[in-house]
């Protein structure tokens, strides 16, 4: 049994959706060339002029029906989105770096995904940016767009093996049937799976578990200070498990 059979509410990811357009794109490549400078320059400049307040820049770059998801999930409009831009302000600390940056475009129009890092003062927060723009007569403008965070990589909580090793065996989830195994492999908890496999767990505390992108695991110990308890906290849902004796 796979952990996001386990766990169907709690184990959803988030999955993307392709936009279909009339015309065929050309293969999308790395951003570089001269031809492609204009799309590279005008996507640019118009994150840059959003993260940075750059209201008048937004605007001139954008189609009139533009709308932005933003990494929050929120999705804005073209009045929104100069209204969220109005709340940001250029700053000496912020410095931007464009990453990986792709282009798929056709006659007048083009895609561009770019992964963009944003350091303010000592913070470094990395984004992956989707933008579809249209060309008309007054050059490349900006009819989608979205954001989504990336987030900075888990450093693992040393656990030591004993402890681990009390966390192991089985736990049966409390409003139903179904049982979940924890075992100890390579020096790190892991979920069994019925088919022999496993699915690895990362520690972020003594007592706390995570299923990159799935869940979190928090063990608990009972007044005799055995372990006993555990609750899986979902993307969607928090079940309770009771440890099989």
């Amino acid at each position: 049994m796979r952990l996001r059979a386990i766990l169907p509410a709690a184990c959803v990811m988030l999955g993307a959706c392709a936009a279909r357009t009339a015309s065929v794109p050309a293969p999308a490549q790395a951003v570089g060339s001269a031809a492609d400078a204009d799309v590279r320059d005008a996507h640019r400049a118009w994150w840059r002029a959003f993260t940075l307040g750059d209201t008048a820049r937004v605007r001139a770059l954008s189609a009139p029906q533009v709308v932005l998801t933003m990494s929050t999930g929120r999705v804005l409009g073209h009045a929104a989105v100069l209204a969220d831009a109005g709340t940001r302000g250029d700053s000496t600390q912020v410095r931007l770096e464009w990453e990986d940056e792709v282009l798929q475009r056709w006659s007048d129009g083009a895609v561009v995904t770019s992964r963009f890092a944003e350091t303010v003062g000592s913070a470094r927060s990395v984004y992956r940016f989707v933008t579809v723009m249209r060309r008309d007569a007054g050059g490349w403008r900006v009819v989608a767009a979205q954001s989504t965070r990336i987030p900075p990589a888990v450093v693992p909580y040393p656990v030591p093996t004993e402890r681990l090793s009390a966390y192991a065996g089985r736990y049966r989830q409390r409003e139903g049937s179904v049982v979940l195994e924890l075992a100890v492999r390579d020096g790190g908890l892991v979920v069994r799976r019925g088919d022999g496999g496993v699915d690895p767990l990362i520690a972020l505390s003594p007592s706390v578990f995570e299923a990159p992108g799935q869940a979190r695991f928090v063990l608990e110990r009972d007044d005799t200070g055995q372990v006993a308890t555990l609750t899986i906290l979902g993307t969607r849902a928090v079940t309770h498990w009771s440890r099989v004796p």
